[in-house]
């Protein structure tokens, strides 16, 4: 209901008589609507007031008459003088107050007169509590998100459709030592390092592939000065997802970790180094030293054996000796081989499997096919052929260990600039539980020393293994990348192939 304070019922009940039935209707409506309705004077007084269904409870619309908002509110009462002040000016003014446990939006604007002077204020309020609530756990909540966002210590972007970066938050920035401009609206190719470009494309595509997936990309970024740095990017395809629209992905630095795992892999490096040095030392003392002293006394032995006059029983040991160290010279021969195989340094890893195998064969009883690379191998490096042959040994031990299989395959190929090697038989394989954590893990509790080995040196060749149920038996597979650390250049190989050759001329003219 509409009030004044010159209006008694009396003139009241008038003033609705002399209206149309529709106004007066019209006057009931705008009363029981939550919205409250007020006019002011030119010293904020209220002239008159309606509506305010909304309002807390014993609290009428005329309540407010003749009062100004410093009388009416306890509290934010200055902010209402200031709107009604800015209206009297002329000046739309928007405004929130608290009244009486309740949180009222109120919009404040010029009341002007028959001369189109400003002869007050006219005005219009909503209780706006639950949403105020809301807008404020909102706030809340964006604050937390900001501080996370803003402090914290891993990077976080969002990329669009094309790769773009949309946003990029101060710890990113800060990480990657570069200010906002050189990093919003760029792509991978102005930000990641020349040298891992190519997977950090191929990266993207698999990304986007799928709506939701996310994936993990290590390498490195260009920094200012020429520099580069090791990041962990964790990405997120939300592109699809109307209430984001982009590529969420968080990065943090582990330039550290690739610093030590580099240092590890040196020495790793330098320890097959070693180890290699000291299987081919003890390999040339065993056939240099210790052939040679066997070499002797097989010649004394059959010497001795042309005597006449033995007993017969000592001719009978004499013979068996013999024999012995006939067998015990061909075991220190395969042991020479094995722990340094010379046909590996003369001529490469395909001529040292051959001879392998062969020897394989005929002390397992299994039989052993052997499958080389239809185009010729290019010269690799001493110590990645030493890691392919040293997993031969080990595939094919195995094989021979625990398969119980009568027949088995190697087969080594060649893929644009990936070498694939293959272990394959038809045994009773593995259990399956076994083959998930082998192809899972790094070292596998049960999986025993050999299988360890072997992937102890795929890892050092930065290949990747694979073993698998062939049902029957087991296969062993694994693809090492020829560029750029497995392949020797042709100067390198021929200087290593010649001084091969000269130690085993040494070799031959000292025994």
């Amino acid at each position: 209901m509409f009030v004044t304070p010159d209006f008694s019922d009396r003139r009241e009940k008038n003033l609705r008589a002399r209206f149309p039935s529709t106004d007066a209707r019209l006057l009931a409506i705008v009363d029981q609507m939550p919205i409250l309705v007020w006019t002011t004077d030119t010293k904020l007084r209220c002239t008159a007031a309606m509506g305010g269904a909304g309002l807390p409870a014993g609290v009428k619309a005329q309540d407010f008459l003749g009062k100004t908002p410093r009388q009416i509110l306890s509290t934010d009462a200055e902010s209402a003088m200031a709107g009604g002040h800015r209206a009297l000016r002329g000046t739309l003014a928007r405004y929130r107050v608290d009244f009486r446990g309740r949180v009222f939006e109120a919009s404040v604007s010029p009341l002007f007169g028959a001369d189109k002077k400003i002869i007050g204020t006219v005005g219009a309020a909503l209780d706006v509590t639950e949403r105020h609530q809301a807008e404020q756990l909102a706030a809340r909540k964006e604050r937390l998100f900001r501080a996370v966002v803003d402090k914290g210590w891993e990077g976080l972007v969002l990329n669009d459709r094309e790769g773009r970066v949309m946003y990029c938050n101060p710890a990113g920035l800060q990480l990657l030592g570069l200010k906002e401009s050189d990093v919003i609206g760029k792509t991978g190719r102005d930000l990641v390092d020349p040298r891992d470009l190519a997977g950090a494309e191929h990266f993207r595509d698999e990304l986007r592939k799928q709506a939701g997936r996310t994936l993990t990309f290590e390498g490195r970024m260009a920094v200012p000065k020429g520099g580069a740095r090791w990041i962990e990017y964790t990405a997120t395809n939300l592109l699809e997802d109307p209430d984001v629209g982009a590529v969420v992905g968080k990065f943090r630095d582990i330039s550290a970790r690739k610093e030590a795992e580099s240092k590890i892999e040196e020495l790793s490096r330098r320890m097959v180094r070693l180890q290699q040095e000291e299987e081919r030392r003890i390999a040339r003392e065993l056939h240099d030293s210790t052939s040679q002293c066997l070499a002797a006394l097989m010649l004394n032995l059959a010497a001795v054996k042309q005597s006449q006059g033995l007993p017969p029983g000592a001719s009978t040991q004499l013979v068996k000796s013999l024999k012995l160290a006939r067998q015990t010279a061909l075991e220190i021969r395969t042991a020479s081989y094995l722990l340094h195989p010379p046909t590996l340094e003369e001529f490469g890893i395909i001529p040292a499997v051959e001879e392998y195998v062969r020897g394989f064969c005929e002390r397992s009883g299994i039989a052993v096919k052997f499958r080389k690379p239809r185009q010729e191998l290019r010269p690799l490096t001493s110590e990645a052929e030493m890691a392919l042959f040293r997993i031969i040994q080990e595939g094919l031990s195995n094989v021979h260990r625990h398969s119980c299989s009568k027949q088995a395959e190697v087969r080594i190929s060649v893929h644009g600039d990936r070498l694939d090697l293959e272990i394959n038989d038809d045994g009773k394989g593995m259990p399956k539980r076994l083959l998930r954590s082998l192809n899972q893990q790094s070292q596998v509790v049960g999986a025993g020393v050999g299988l360890n080995g072997i992937r102890e040196r795929v890892r050092q060749l930065n290949g990747r293994l694979v073993v698998a149920d062939r049902g029957p038996g087991t296969g062993i597979r694994t693809e090492i990348p020829l560029v750029p650390t497995a392949l020797d250049s042709a100067v390198s190989f021929a200087r290593k192939r010649a001084a091969a050759a000269r130690a085993t001329l040494r070799s031959s003219r000292q025994g």
